[in-house]
């Protein structure tokens, strides 16, 4: 690496990891979300200087066309003093003088309780930090850093906890940064423009996000069918892995693969089980595995999912949509089918509540829409008493929005087409609380081997 770029283990100990996006990389990965992520919303930039930031420069120029309703950003200008810029679709640009605008400060935590989206490049250095304190404020986010920060615990623990994968537009390669004029240029990978702005070339950066992409659940195309020429670790049972492309196509055993596997995971085809020094089995607690008598790179511990439980066929409701088009049909779907060793069959609908609305997902009910969807309603209750089982409705609102964390689930025993629900036990609960309950109810539902 260091032979044929300049890395981010030697450019963040340089200048204050001043390093400065380019708009090109910029409107790659945003404009690789679909534009609804954005309306309406209120994006903030905590590490930008709007005079210098191609951030700021990027969704001012693209304000009207993703619909922001406010862009802010904090930085530290050239005489020392901290700014804040907003620009608001109803007021236009207003400039204020802060007392501090470090990310840690406490008016950029307000700032950053208030907005919508994070989108940075953090300072290399603190860049753990950063994201843990995005984390905590339950804000959707794109930001930049160096791929290897995912083998630190906590991150990946975010990745299998759904929290956090890598953005759409990069997944390999080097990237050019702008820096400051002061900063040396004694490394490989670096060149001065016409202008004489400097610029060197970066190995190891990846987009990290909670937000979703349609890619995201691409499959990864495997060829591999021998697996004659692939090991096991010398102290792990798992088939090291150094290639992705090396997957093999129907070993169901544990892979250890590099931690680039990242870059092409789709969480409905691969099972992630924890990073080698995490797993609970380790020979060698909190080390890496050997092979050959040698510590391997990072390997992230993976297996194929099971297509019965882990792959619902979206593309069969797809197909018949396709088929009947805009006709009513006799046909109807729901979301989950189990059966409980004890209860019998459950017939399971999640009701999206739109955080548009005056509702919530505890202060929502079927019945206030009654009139709209008794149809389905009705029939989900009629299949849930035929196989002698009960229809669970879930109200639900999607994350990282103003109400994600409020779950209320309805059990109907009793409704009909004229009066809606008329008997029922529903609850309310946080969305921690409906988890472990459902994880709870599935386990007890797999003990039948179904």
């Amino acid at each position: 690496m260091a032979n044929n770029s300049q890395s981010l283990s030697s450019a963040r100990k340089n200048k204050a990891d001043e390093f400065y996006t380019s708009y090109v990389d910029i409107k790659k990965e945003i404009l690789a979300y679909d534009k609804s992520v954005w309306q309406n919303k209120t994006v903030y930039l905590p590490c930008d200087d709007p005079n210098k930031s191609q951030f700021w420069q990027f969704f001012s120029d693209n304000f009207q066309e993703l619909k922001l309703s406010k862009l802010i950003a904090t930085y530290l200008a050239a005489d020392n003093n901290s700014f804040l810029t907003i620009l608001d679709k109803e007021y236009g640009i207003d400039i204020h003088c802060i007392d501090g605008c470090d990310f840690r400060s406490t008016i950029a935590q307000q700032l950053m309780r208030d907005s919508d989206i994070i989108v940075t490049n953090p300072p290399f250095s603190l860049f753990r930090e950063f994201l843990a304190q995005v984390i905590k404020y339950q804000k959707q986010y794109i930001i930049l850093g160096n791929v290897n920060a995912v083998t630190n615990k906590d991150i990946f623990k975010l990745i299998m906890d759904n929290q956090l994968w890598f953005g759409p537009s990069i997944h390999s390669g080097d990237r050019e940064f702008k820096v400051p004029d002061s900063y040396p240029l004694t490394a490989v990978g670096v060149r001065v423009d016409n202008e004489g702005n400097k610029f060197v070339r970066v190995k190891g950066v990846r987009w990290f996000t909670n937000i979703e992409y349609c890619d995201r659940f691409k499959d990864l195309i495997l060829v591999k069918e021998d697996i004659n020429d692939l090991q096991k670790f010398d102290n792990y049972n798992a088939l090291n892995i150094d290639k992705v492309k090396n997957i093999p196509v129907t070993y169901d055993g544990v892979m250890g693969v590099p931690i680039t596997f990242l870059d092409k995971w789709n969480p409905n085809q691969f099972e992630i089980l924890g990073l080698d020094v995490m797993m609970p089995d380790n020979p060698r607690p909190n080390k890496r595995f050997l092979y050959k008598r040698k510590e391997t790179y990072g390997r992230i511990m993976i297996r194929h999912t099971s297509k019965p439980l882990r792959n619902p066929d979206i593309s069969a409701f797809e197909l018949h949509k396709r088929i009947f088009q805009d006709q009513p049909t006799a046909a109807i779907n729901f979301d989950a089918l189990f059966f409980h060793p004890k209860k019998g069959y459950f017939v399971v609908e999640y009701l999206l509540c739109d955080e548009h609305q005056t509702v919530t997902p505890w202060t929502s009910h079927p019945n206030r829409y009654w009139h709209k969807n008794w149809r389905k309603f009705v029939a989900l209750y009629n299949a849930a008493k035929k196989l002698g089982g009960q229809l669970l409705l879930v109200n639900y609102a999607k994350e990282n929005t103003a109400h994600s964390d409020e779950i209320k689930a309805i059990l109907v025993e009793e409704c009909d087409p004229v009066n809606g629900i008329t008997k029922s036990q529903e609850c309310n609960m946080t969305f921690a609380q409906f988890q472990q309950y459902y994880q709870n109810f599935n386990n007890e539902c797999l003990q039948q081997g179904l």
